[in-house]
């Protein structure tokens, strides 16, 4: 008894302390956005029918580039630098390795 609620006061006290937007991974969603959008190197990529998200890369190099986020009125731009698949430009399967 005593030990289920340790675990229990414990694993309460935890997720007091991590919030939700601390524990995710900013590279991981812009991976699933490089996806969606079909990036292929340089150039502005719309999301689904609306295509109310745009994502445009610039300054790809083949290892880094700088990627534009637009959703609405909200906007965010991200330096990245990425482990290539062979294909020489920021795609889908590239591993995205820093955010910044």
């Amino acid at each position: 008894m005593k030990r289920a609620m340790f675990v229990t006061v414990f694993g309460c006290a935890f997720l007091a302390v991590v919030h939700p937007g601390e524990a995710q991974i900013p590279a991981r969603g812009l991976s699933v956005l490089v996806c969606l959008a079909g990036v292929q190197g340089n150039g502005e990529y719309r999301v689904g029918p609306s295509g109310k998200l745009v994502l445009t890369v610039t300054d790809d190099t083949g290892s880094s580039a700088t990627v534009h986020v637009l959703h609405g009125g909200d906007d965010s731009t991200h330096d990245i630098l990425y482990a290539d698949n062979g294909s020489g430009e920021l795609d889908c399967g590239d591993a995205i390795l820093t955010v910044d």
